[in-house]
Formats: C-alpha cells, structure tokens, sequence
C-alpha cells in the first residue's frame, strides 16, 4: 500500500517536489477509518468505515501536506477534490481554502492539499468576549457567502435548479425520514404547515457543515475545511443556522444541556438574542426577509435530522436533534408562525 500511496501522491504533487521534499518516514497517519476497497454504506451516501488521513512531514519535519485517501466509490471526496480545485483558481480564495489537487488508480482516490496551519476557532471561541464572538461569527459568515458566490460562478453546474426552492417541498422527503424514526404525526403536520408559510427562497450553495471546527485562524484571515459536502444543500441560510447554533452550544454549555436551542432562541436570553441577530443580519445580506428566514431554521432542524438518520447513525447521535425538531413544532402550536414565536423580539440589525 506504501508503494500505491507514493504513486498517487506523486500524479497529484502540488509542487512537483514532493519525492524530494517528503521523507520514507515523514508519513503520519492520522486517522485510519478501515481497509480499502470498502464494502460500502447501505445509503451509499457516505463510506465512513474506510479510508484514512495522512500527515506529510518535510524535511524539517514541518507537515507540508494533508492528504485523504479513500474508496474509488467515495462520491464526497471526488466532490470535495473537485470543489477546491476550481474555487483555487480564484485568487481571492487562496488565503481561504487549501490548494489541493487529486489522483486515482483503480481501487483508491487520493487528496492531496497543502497543509493550512491555525488556530481552530472552536478552541478559541469559548473564552472570546461577547463583542469579539459577534464580530468572529460576522466574519465567518462573510467568508463563507463569498466562497458561495465565487463556487456559483467557477461550478455553475452545482446549482440544481435556478428557480426558487419551495421549502415546503424540499423538506418532504426529510419529513418522511421522521415519522419513519417515529416522530408524532401532529409534531410533522405542524412543521409542514410551518413550512409553507415561508413559502421559498433562492438557491444558494452551502459548504454543509461550517462548524467551529472547520474554521481556522492565520495570520490575519479566517479559513475554512472540509468542503466534501459543498454544495449538497442550496438552502440560504442553512450554513448560518448550523454555524451559530454550534457556537451557541460551546460558549453556553450549560444552557444547551438544559434547553433546546430552538426554545432558546425564542427565550428573553441575551446569548438567545445575539443569535437571533446573527441569523437576521445574514438574512438581510442575502436578501430575505425575516419570515423566510424561520422558514429555513425550520427547514434546518427537520434536515440536518434526517440526514443523520439517514447515514444509519446510532440514535443517541440524532435524539438530540429530534428533540430540536418538537422544539420548532412547539412553537408552531395552536397555528402560531415561527417568526413571531423567535424572530418577533430582534429586527435586522443596522
């Protein structure tokens, strides 16, 4: 495999001095999922179980590379590789996103991307004052709407559809998934009547999971990770929704243990009031008005839920976020709108 490995990274070197450059022992494995080939995921959405993440140490023993390999199969990574390959070619995006490129043989895809030194903001974000947390997330959120902006023009065929998503249709099927999971009949009956009253919103593409996590700081600009599901999801605001609710959970870990953030962001709280502006602010950059708004928090919930049920993750990883999705329903009892229930106590701010 050692052999194999070497010849991928050589068809994929970003420099054309890796043999030189990368010791036979600067090699560190950092994450070993499994064997390849794999005996792929029932869903087929995700081979989780194979694959691994190596580390490549120059000379000096300072990583110069990170790189993936995985199945032949694994449509994320493909997707992921091409992505960064073409948003690389905009020079704006070159403090942002890694330079990466890829290779394949018969059995195995390889990734291979500079190595991007930071700090993760999850491990900073904690201990931040509430003026530099609002300020961190603002721009955060902004290099990420510039990355989708730039990926709509370098990738136009990632748009599935130019015209409006109706989110009532696109939550359909995540519904289903629910009651499927065992979520109430009157719980799902709300969240689709919720949905229809936000009617639709624009297309635009989502790097899918902007979490703490996949955020870096270096030397003065923010950068981002893991885009293997870039693109997957189209629904505006959804990066936004997932982003603060992380960020909420870190910073208020003892709220999030006793409360949903949904319920909380409906609450007087004054973290619950930070958030709802962090989401009213974007909306506003992205043209959409506060009751559509709520409709994507809603979208976000039922989704994101779905999704996990869907991987065939255990139920101790969704439970959670089932309890988000009652959450939303909640508020939407006895025909009460989403909006007023959360958005009524913020406007945009200026």
């Amino acid at each position: 495999m050692k052999r194999k490995l070497r010849e991928l990274l050589v068809a994929a070197d970003l420099d054309g001095d890796l043999t030189r450059e990368i010791r036979d022992d600067g090699f560190l494995i950092l994450e070993n999922y499994g064997a390849i080939p794999p005996a792929v995921r029932r869903s087929g959405y995700y081979v989780w179980n194979r694959g691994f993440n190596v580390l490549l140490l120059g000379r000096d023993d300072t990583p110069r590379y990170f790189c993936k390999c995985r199945p032949i199969a694994d449509a994320n990574l493909e997707r992921e590789t091409s992505v960064l390959h073409a948003l690389n070619h905009d020079p704006e995006l070159r403090s942002v996103v890694p330079r990466t490129r890829g290779a394949r043989d018969g059995e195995v895809q390889l990734q291979l991307s500079e190595f991007m030194p930071g700090r993760p903001y999850e491990y900073t974000l904690p201990g931040m004052t509430e003026r530099a947390w609002v300020e961190s997330m603002a721009q955060i959120l902004g290099v990420a709407r510039t990355v989708s902006t730039r990926a709509a023009h370098l990738l136009p065929g990632l748009l599935t559809e130019p015209a409006p998503v109706v989110l009532r249709v696109a939550a359909a099927d995540a519904l289903t998934e629910l009651g499927a999971a065992g979520v109430a009949e009157d719980v799902l009956q709300r969240l689709d009547r919720g949905l229809a009253r936000a009617g639709s919103v624009p297309p635009v593409l989502q790097h899918g999971d902007l979490w703490p996590a996949n955020v870096l700081w270096h030397e003065g600009s923010w950068r981002l990770l893991d885009f293997e599901i870039f693109g997957i999801v189209q629904i505006p605001l959804y990066d936004v929704c997932h982003f603060v609710r992380n960020c909420w959970s870190l910073r208020e870990p003892h709220a999030a243990a006793a409360a949903t953030w949904v319920a909380r962001l409906a609450s007087d709280a004054r973290d619950a009031d930070l958030c709802r502006r962090a989401i009213l602010r974007e909306a506003r950059n992205l043209g959409l008005e506060p009751a559509q708004a709520a409709g994507v928090l809603a979208y976000y919930v039922v989704d994101l839920t779905a999704q996990l049920i869907r991987r065939g993750t255990p139920r101790v990883a969704w439970d959670p976020l089932v309890r988000e999705v009652r959450a939303a329903a909640d508020l939407l009892h006895g025909g009460a709108t989403l909006h007023d229930a959360v958005f009524g106590r913020a406007s945009v701010p200026a």
